[in-house]
């Protein structure tokens, strides 16, 4: 397997995609502090929609999840370069013709999609924090504390919005794979982020919902891998 994962990373370049994490975590750095300013911004208006910037809590959520989708439509860009493409016309002929059994060769890449997502998604969301925490340090401006419960918030959502972002990723391969279609595969994504997103926002303050949903989604990855796994020992070339 790691031979294979090996010969992945020499086949496509992972630069490109590391690039693209960097842009999504400097992205997310800019509305992170939009959201935190936006209190500030309108401190004229008493609207009930703006609660969830003047705290941690809020914040960490709402960031949470936009990282969580970008990289998610990441991951299932980076399944239509490594797979969906790859099981396409001349490149699937010469993906059989390979003397290592195709199953493995598809586990490998599934592998090497899935941690590169995990690890960037956690990484951006606990770098981002990071930088406020230190930044509120220097120039407080969110009306609100910073407690060893905020940090658990922070580091429970991390993880969370990681595996929600491989599992869609991994959900949307089995789309894009069934209808071979790149388009149907990102679509695939956004949509479940929008779902999973209003789940998020409407529990701010309780957790279980959101992890119910995360064993959800990851069991439903696992299952449908499986079964994308079942389809490609089956192409005929």
């Amino acid at each position: 397997m790691g031979a294979l994962i090996s010969l992945e990373l020499r086949k496509n370049n992972i630069k490109t995609f590391l690039k693209a994490s960097l842009i999504i975590f400097a992205i997310m750095l800019m509305f992170m502090y939009l959201f935190v300013w936006i209190p500030k911004l309108a401190e004229s208006e008493m609207d009930q929609d703006l609660t969830m910037f003047h705290s941690y809590n809020g914040l960490i959520v709402l960031t949470g999840v936009l990282n969580m989708a970008c990289f998610s439509v990441l991951s299932s860009v980076m399944y239509s370069k490594f797979i969906i493409e790859e099981y396409q016309g001349k490149k699937a002929i010469l993906l059989f013709s390979y003397p290592i059994d195709r199953i493995k060769i598809f586990q490998s890449k599934l592998v090497l999609v899935s941690v590169f997502t995990l690890s960037v998604a956690l990484f951006s969301n606990l770098l981002l924090f990071a930088v406020l925490v230190m930044s509120e340090t220097l120039y407080p401006v969110v009306n609100d504390v910073i407690t060893i419960r905020i940090i658990y918030k922070v580091l429970n959502v991390s993880v969370i919005m990681a595996v929600l972002a491989t599992g869609f990723g991994t959900i949307s391969l089995f789309v894009g794979f069934l209808k071979n279609s790149v388009q149907a595969a990102v679509v695939t994504s956004v949509i479940l982020c929008s779902l999973v997103s209003n789940v998020a926002a409407g529990n701010l303050k309780n957790d279980i919902p959101i992890f119910l949903v995360t064993v959800f989604v990851a069991s439903m990855a696992f299952v449908l891998s499986s079964i994308t796994a079942a389809q490609i020992s089956k192409i005929e070339v």
